[in-house]
């Protein structure tokens, strides 16, 4: 019986984490340097935005020095004290920065999470490896003598004498062999000195394509790493795919499956069809593993959302998921004013599942069905060149409905639950009852109409 409360403990903290929990990514590509002074002073803004995590961008010394963005490892415990590089801080600062910076967001309750590159490395020493036959750039040493590494701790090595792909391809730099016992041993006992020296509390994890999912199961489990929140960049839009490596490892993954429907759906101004949203996005197989986003880093320089991303925000911040913020959308291109009554309106009232209530190649119409004290809420949805609206049957009989986060008129459900809802050309809309909680509503009033 014990047992059985447990559990279903467990189950309810999911579901309010799935339904409560705001991402941000609290950097962009080339950002600028000091970043960690420049976010301490934007914590407390953060927190009445409503966001309840952050995810930093990696925090060790990259082979760039202070011009790298920290994908280009170098050292592993350099986390700017060490003079390399040219340089003693990191990109982003040193590391006492850092860490009153993650004081900082977890006074406020706050979660931060450390973007791991577990996967390669840069900048070592040109060395002969016999393998290969050839020289490679794969001697690392360190000033305080800390996870120094060989040509032995790369591929091709004794343990896997190839350079085949996936896993053992050289791609953004040295391959590590996590089958080496000092190189599976090292990344754990530096992921476990990390979490505790700094206090991070979850993890993204880089190019997961690129590492066996049984060395990543064995990380997430060890040491101070077991139980932290951990996200995967598995870059594969099939949700198959992201099903079978969230059963591998036991992470999170973004949904990249949702990604590149939104990203249709915004840069095709109209010519998507709306009813691939209906059905689309590894979040409706496993809401509580799925991290939606709009864009980040890589996306933004590689396969960037050009026009209209707030259509995809209004998405992923009222639907089920984990929604994950970009912070150049968010603070540089000016979004933050659409953003955040989408965040207070999750907050407020999104929960459990979600029914679709109508579907068109323009329009799409949903309803959270509400869980607990958060009643729902009906998102709609419109791709079109014209303001469209539809007859749906919501579950709110006899109720005024009004649109919560824009300009749309109220509409008042029949008896029976039909109501008519629409949004304009290119918007959305967010409805819900008129008093939908004993408490006030969340802020209201900014304009669904799109500017990006």
């Amino acid at each position: 019986m014990k047992r059985l409360s447990l559990l279903l403990l467990l189950l309810c903290a999911t579901v309010a984490r799935a339904d409560d929990d705001v991402l941000l990514q609290g950097f962009y590509w080339n950002c600028p340097q000091d970043w960690w002074v420049q976010l301490k002073g934007e914590v407390a803004e953060l927190k009445r935005a409503g966001f309840s995590a952050v995810w930093l961008p990696p925090p060790q010394k990259g082979a760039g020095g202070r011009e790298a963005m920290g994908y280009d490892v170098f050292d592993h415990y350099d986390l700017g004290e060490y003079d390399q590089k040219g340089t003693v801080p990191t990109r982003f600062g040193t590391k006492a920065q850092l860490k009153e910076l993650v004081a900082a967001f977890h006074a406020e309750k706050i979660e931060v999470y450390a973007d791991l590159v577990l996967n390669h490395m840069t900048g070592g020493q040109l060395v002969d490896n016999p393998l290969k036959g050839t020289q490679t750039w794969s001697r690392f040493s360190y000033p305080h003598g800390r996870f120094e590494k060989s040509w032995r701790d790369f591929h091709p090595c004794p343990q896997h004498p190839d350079e085949d792909a996936p896993y053992h391809s050289n791609v953004f730099g040295e391959d590590l062999c996590h089958a080496n016992p000092r190189v599976r041993d090292g990344l754990i006992e530096w992921g476990d000195w990390l979490t505790r020296e700094v206090g991070f509390d979850g993890y993204r994890l880089d190019f997961v394509n690129a590492i066996e999912p049984t060395f990543l199961k064995a990380f997430l489990n060890a040491k101070s790493m077991r139980g932290k929140f951990a996200v995967g960049e598995l870059w594969h839009g099939d949700k198959r795919v992201l099903a079978q490596w969230v059963e591998d490892t036991g992470a999170s993954v973004f949904d990249f499956n949702l990604f590149y429907r939104l990203q249709g759906m915004c840069n095709a101004q109209g010519s998507f069809d709306m009813r691939q949203l209906a059905s689309e996005g590894y979040f409706r197989v496993n809401p509580f593993k799925a991290v939606t986003f709009v864009e980040n880093h890589d996306t933004a320089r590689k396969e960037p959302v050009i026009h209209d991303k707030l259509l995809a925000y209004a998405f992923i911040l009222t639907m089920e998921g984990r929604p994950c913020v970009y912070y150049e959308d968010y603070a540089v291109h000016g979004l933050k004013p659409q953003i955040d009554p989408l965040i207070a309106v999750r907050r407020e009232l999104a929960g459990g599942s979600s029914s679709v209530l109508h579907a068109d190649e323009d329009l799409l119409v949903i309803q959270r069905n509400g869980h607990e004290d958060r009643p729902g809420l009906i998102l709609v949805l419109n791709d079109g060149q014209q303001a469209r609206s539809a007859w749906v049957t919501c579950k709110w009989p006899d109720a005024v409905l009004l649109d919560r986060v824009g300009g749309q008129p109220e509409q008042r459900a029949h008896a029976d639950g039909r109501v008519q809802l629409g949004a304009p050309a290119r918007g959305y809309a967010v409805y819900a009852p008129r008093v939908a909680k004993p408490q006030p509503a969340s802020p209201g009033g900014i304009s669904g109409a799109l500017g990006q």
